[in-house]
This record gives structure tokens, C-alpha cells and sequence, in this order.
């Protein structure tokens, strides 16, 4: 884990105060990218892209009486950073995800002087709402209550064990998968780092998957067995006694080698000993029938638990990836050498279709065509963009059609039939517009009005006369949008445009 991660909870109290909340991951990704990572620059260039103006300062001890949650940098660690809490005579509390306290004499043996100051929030953020997790935990959720019907009075418990012991595998899979997020009893002073212990487990070399997946694939086929076998005879037994002593032992190494602590680690142990404490008797005998029955919901559990070790790999690996190249875009060198500054667009904007705030400081201006495929997808991306920030984008979006030589109304209908039914349903509604632009089909308008023919006309004049080679063709400020950025990824350059 990075030394720094513990910046993410300085930010998040930042933003939290000024009521912007992001996720974890967000922040990890605009944070540990920026090609100044890790300086007081970074931070500021962080808090920037979530809307707060921010700016840094020499300042004396005497200044930070008058201030509260201000961030402080110091020469801790080779440059460590907190936000100052309150400060005393009798000494100043700071913060870095842990709560530390010191005296004024050892406050400024470490501060260099350098403060960070939140002066005003610029623009607005909304976090998107993650509907395929919330699925997920309401299916888990169902799934529980189903399955607690289904499993005899007498196994009720151990199957709660089972959902606790899984929780907690869960948890830690997380946590190594997922370096950004935060676990509140993973880390606790001194003794107890969950990710300290995982990095010295004994059993890494024979089991390169991790004791979290070996925990998740226990407790899931256990709790399939209860759901759909419902019995308990001596194999149980035997596995019980197996995964007991196996968790035993590995505590007993955690306190006698390793000296640190995992709690998650331990919650999984004190749930092993009370499925062996409280496992039925007297137990049933061992039948063919069961015994091909577990056969089988052990290789599906274990297919399982593989997709889900696979998926976790992967996607570390991929995100580890897009940080890597993220932070090669956002280089100012990188920068200069592709983003090419063309003239101004010779389009009035009344002859275009407008959306978001138009005095905002970025203007994406998109020109498409309506059956190219990759032109909707970049389209939906400009929206969302505008969704997650809508003060701070101005889409001005064109749409190229087909010039009709002759001077026929009806011919020049036929041809741009689709591209006028947008511009119809924007002089009346602009979500309307959006819906109609995204959609595989839409409702044809019965008339246009002249005035929105001319108007297109004389679009498509101003577009024939830029000689455009392919599309999108996209501008962010009058900068060309070049080959290998995205559409998501001028959140982060943005400020190179402006």
C-alpha cells in the first residue's frame, strides 16, 4: 500500500466540510495520477477538479489561531500532510486519517511553515449514483431472507456465522484488491494493519490466491450446503476441525512472528470455533447422495470464487493501468506536444444546439454525424460529463447533415429528416432533445418550420466550408481533442484548456 493513501481521508474531510462528496476511488484517481504527485501542488490541483479554489502560503504560528481545518505540510516523513484541528497553549490537534495531538514546542519542530487554504467552492460536483451495486445488495439482501426460510431451525445459526465469517473475507478480498478504500478496524495504531498481515502471511507462496478467497470459498459452500443439502454429517466435522486449527495457527503466528494484528482475520477464527461449537448432534451419516451433492456445490462454489479472484486480479491490474497512463495525458509536455489550438469555429451559436451552462469556463464543442455509432457513444460521455459537473461545461453540439444542390424543400426534408426533428425538439424542450438524440427511434415531427430549415441550411454551409476529414470532431476550448484521449479524460486536462 502507498505511503500516501492517507491523503484520500484528508481530502474527503476537505470536501466533506463544503458538503461535496466523492467516492474513494474518485479521489485516489485524481489524486495519485497528477504528474506533481505527491506535493502540496497535487493536492490543490485535486481540489480543484471536485470545484474548490485553493491557495498556499508562509505563514506563522500566530496566523493559525485564527483558523480552523486549515491543511498543514510538513517535514515528517520527507513531506507529510494535516489538517490542523484547533490549536492551543496547550498544544495543536491535527489529523491524517488518525487523530494526533502535540505540543506547541514539537508542532513547530516538524511545520515548515506552509499552509494550504480553501478559499471558495467554483462550481458543483455530484457523485453518480451506482445502481449496479445497490442491485447487488438488495439481490444479497433477498437472497438472505429466502434462504433463511429454507434452512432448518436447528442450522439457522451456523448459517449466520456463515454470513458474518463471509462478510469479513469480503471485506479483507476488498481491501487488498481495492488499494484506495478504507476499512475502519483494518488499521488501528500501531498493532493492528490488516494489510501488514496479509503481506506476510506464511501460506503466500502455497496459496498465491490469499486466505480472504480460501475464506469466501468456506463460508459460501457451507452456506450453499445448509440452503440446498441441509445436513450435517462427519465430513462437516471433519472440515470444521481442519479450518479451526488452520485458523488457529495462523493466530497464533500472527501474535508470535508477525506482532501485528488483522481483527478482520480474527472475526473469521472466532466464527470457525462457534460453527465447530454449535454443530448439530448427533450427526448424520455419510450418504452417496449427499457426498455427490457436495462434490458439486464444491466445484460450482470453487468456479465461483475463481471468477471472482480472476475479476479482482484484473481489475487492480487495470486500474493500476489507467493510473499509469492517466497520469502520461495529464504531463504539461504531453500535453503541449498533442493538443493542437485551431481558429475559432466560423459557427454562430444560434445556429448550433446548446446545453449546460453557456458562460461555463469550458466549451466542448462536438460536430457529428447522426448515424455514426461512435459519435452517440461520445455523445452519452459529454452528457455524463455534464451531469457530474453542470456548471462547469458548455456543450455546443452540431450536427452535419446532407446539402441538397437544388433549391427543393421537400428533397432537403427527405435527406435531413432526423437532424431537423432534433433541432424541432430543441426550440421546444432541450431534454426532450438529449432523449431524441440518444434514442434507437424517435417520433417524426409532421411540419418543420421554415425558419428551422434555413437555419440548418445555412449550419451545413458553415460546416462544408471547414472541410472536416472524420467524425467526432471535438474541441475543448478551441484545442483539438487528439487521438488517444477520451471524452472522460478531460475532466482531468481541462485546466491545460482554459
Amino acid at each position: 500500500m502507498s505511503p500516501n493513501i492517507y491523503l484520500i481521508d484528508i481530502i474527503i474531510i476537505i470536501l466533506e466540510q463544503r458538503a461535496i462528496f466523492a467516492s474513494r476511488k474518485e479521489i485516489y484517481k485524481v489524486l495519485f495520477s497528477d504528474s506533481h504527485f505527491p506535493s502540496l501542488a497535487a493536492v490543490s490541483t485535486t481540489l480543484s477538479y471536485f470545484g474548490l479554489t485553493s491557495n498556499a502560503y508562509l505563514a506563522h504560528i500566530e496566523d493559525l489561531k485564527d483558523m480552523n481545518n486549515v491543511l498543514l505540510h510538513t517535514n515528517e516523513e520527507e513531506g507529510h500532510f494535516y489538517i490542523m484541528n484547533k490549536i492551543e497553549d496547550r498544544g495543536v490537534e491535527l489529523y491524517d486519517g488518525r487523530c494526533k495531538r502535540l505540543s506547541i514546542t514539537q508542532f513547530k519542530s516538524i511545520w515548515d511553515g506552509v499552509i494550504l487554504v480553501v478559499d471558495k467552492k467554483e462550481f458543483e460536483y455530484r457523485e453518480k449514483v451506482q445502481n449496479e451495486k445497490l442491485f447487488l445488495y438488495a439481490s444479497f439482501i433477498l437472497l438472505l431472507v429466502y434462504s433463511l426460510f429454507k434452512i432448518p431451525d436447528d442450522l439457522i445459526i451456523t448459517f449466520i456465522a456463515n454470513i458474518f465469517g463471509l462478510a469479513c473475507a469480503f471485506i479483507l478480498f476488498n481491501q487488498q484488491v481495492n488499494i484506495y478504500e478504507y476499512n475502519s478496524f483494518c488499521k488501528i495504531g500501531r498493532k493492528i494493519d490488516c494489510n501488514y498481515v496479509s503481506q506476510k502471511n506464511p501460506l503466500g507462496r502455497w496459496i498465491p490466491i490469499g486466505l480472504p478467497v480460501i475464506g469466501i470459498y468456506f463460508f459460501l459452500l457451507d452456506s450453499a450446503s445448509l440452503v440446498i443439502l441441509r445436513v450435517q454429517d462427519h465430513l462437516t466435522l471433519i472440515a470444521y476441525v481442519c479450518s479451526v486449527v488452520l485458523m488457529i495457527g495462523l493466530t497464533i503466528y500472527q501474535f508470535a512472528k508477525i506482532k501485528k494484528y488483522c481483527l478482520y482475520c480474527m472475526g473469521i477464527t472466532f466464527m470457525v470455533i462457534i460453527k465447530l461449537l454449535i454443530i448439530t448432534s448427533p450427526l448424520q451419516p455419510v450418504e452417496v447422495q449427499t457426498v455427490v451433492g457436495m462434490v458439486s456445490l464444491s466445484i460450482v462454489v470453487y468456479i465461483i470464487c475463481h471468477l471472482l479472484y480472476i475479476n479482482g486480479r484484473n481489475t487492480q491490474a487495470l486500474f493500476d493501468k489507467e493510473i499509469t497512463l492517466l497520469n502520461l495525458k495529464r504531463d504539461k509536455r504531453v500535453l503541449s506536444c498533442y493538443f493542437e489550438k485551431i481558429q475559432e469555429l466560423d459557427i454562430p451559436k444560434n445556429l448550433s444546439l446548446n446545453f449546460g451552462n453557456i458562460n461555463a469556463p469550458v466549451t466542448i464543442t462536438t460536430i457529428i454525424s447522426i448515424d455514426c455509432k461512435h459519435c452517440k457513444t461520445v455523445a452519452k460521455d459529454i452528457y455524463s460529463l455534464m451531469q457530474k459537473f453542470p456548471q462547469r461545461y458548455h456543450w455546443q453540439l452540431i450536427i452535419d447533415g446532407i446539402g441538397v444542390e437544388e433549391n427543393n424543400k421537400e428533397t432537403f426534408i427527405k435527406y435531413n429528416k432526423r437532424q431537423l426533428n432534433l433541432y424541432m425538439l430543441y426550440l421546444h424542450s432541450h431534454i426532450d432533445c438529449l432523449k431524441a438524440l440518444f434514442a434507437n427511434s424517435y417520433r417524426e415531427q409532421i411540419s418543420f418550420y421554415d425558419e428551422a430549415i434555413v437555419t440548418y441550411k445555412s449550419l451545413l454551409n458553415s460546416i462544408q466550408s471547414m472541410n472536416i476529414q472524420h467524425y467526432p470532431f471535438v474541441l475543448i476550448n478551441s484545442y483539438r481533442l487528439p487521438k488517444g484521449y477520451k471524452i472522460t479524460d478531460i475532466p482531468y486536462i481541462s485546466r491545460y484548456t482554459e
